[in-house]
């Protein structure tokens, strides 16, 4: 039953993601001559749309189908995986711009 359960999580979990990037593509298509000078900020979205996927749906795999209870519990591991991401990515890219930096003045 789980394997049943996983599953139309995992499709569902797809297609609203395509759904989600899709909208978004269209947002930023309208809004293109406006978005330009900042796009490559708007580079990390595609990546962080599948890590968002791949929380949701190990979230469900782990609660067994179903959103976990209470929802503040929920809030909580949103909140808490957020800035473990965001920290992970902030040190990530500094390192990046000092190994890069050194090496380019070499």
């Amino acid at each position: 039953m789980i394997e049943e359960t996983i599953l139309k999580t995992n499709i569902l979990s797809i297609i609203a993601s395509g759904l989600v990037m899709a909208l978004m593509g269209m947002v930023l298509y309208y809004f293109r001559e406006a978005a330009a000078p900042h796009m490559w900020y708007l580079l990390t979205i595609p990546p962080v749309c599948v890590a968002a996927y791949i929380y949701v749906f190990n979230m469900y795999r782990k609660f067994n189908g179903k959103p976990p209870q209470p929802h503040t519990s929920l809030l909580f591991d949103l909140f808490t995986a957020t800035l473990t991401a965001a920290g992970i990515f902030l040190a990530f890219s500094t390192l990046l711009i000092i190994i890069i930096s050194f090496l380019n003045q070499s």
